[in-house]
């Protein structure tokens, strides 16, 4: 229960764009990752880096079908089980899909592929001090 007004300071802005106080079981706050940069990708298979992770809108238009890795469950640096962050995956190609692929750690569940010309859209949820799955929401 609270019962007084909570003030919370802002720190410096970073690529994870937390801008939303959530609480676990246990009462405990945490931050919820809300990325909404739109990051454009190169035509390539590729491991996402660390900030194209957290942009929260990845568009690629592939002239072949592509897979992007997603870290490892260790990196995608979520510290409470549950947590969990959204992202899209938006394919501007006339016939190729992107396909989705979990790094060590990560499951991936639901459809892995982004048809050519829609979008798809995940979320990463932290199931375990080891483990990380990513959900196909749409």
């Amino acid at each position: 229960l609270i019962d007084k007004k909570l003030i919370f300071t802002k720190g410096k802005s970073s690529a994870s764009h937390v801008n939303q106080i959530c609480a676990n079981t246990d009462g405990e706050l945490f931050g919820l990752i809300t990325g909404r940069r739109l990051t454009t990708l190169s035509d390539a298979d590729a491991t996402l880096s660390q900030l194209q992770t957290r942009a929260g809108v990845l568009k690629m238009t592939p002239s072949t079908g592509r897979t992007l890795t997603t870290r490892t469950a260790v990196d995608l640096g979520l510290n409470d089980n549950f947590t969990f962050f959204d992202f899209s995956i938006i394919n501007l190609s006339a016939g190729d899909i992107i396909r989705l692929s979990g790094g060590t750690d990560v499951t991936i569940q639901g459809n892995i592929d982004t048809a050519a010309g829609t979008s798809s859209r995940y979320s990463y949820v932290r199931t375990s001090s080891t483990e990380i799955s990513v959900i196909r929401l749409a």
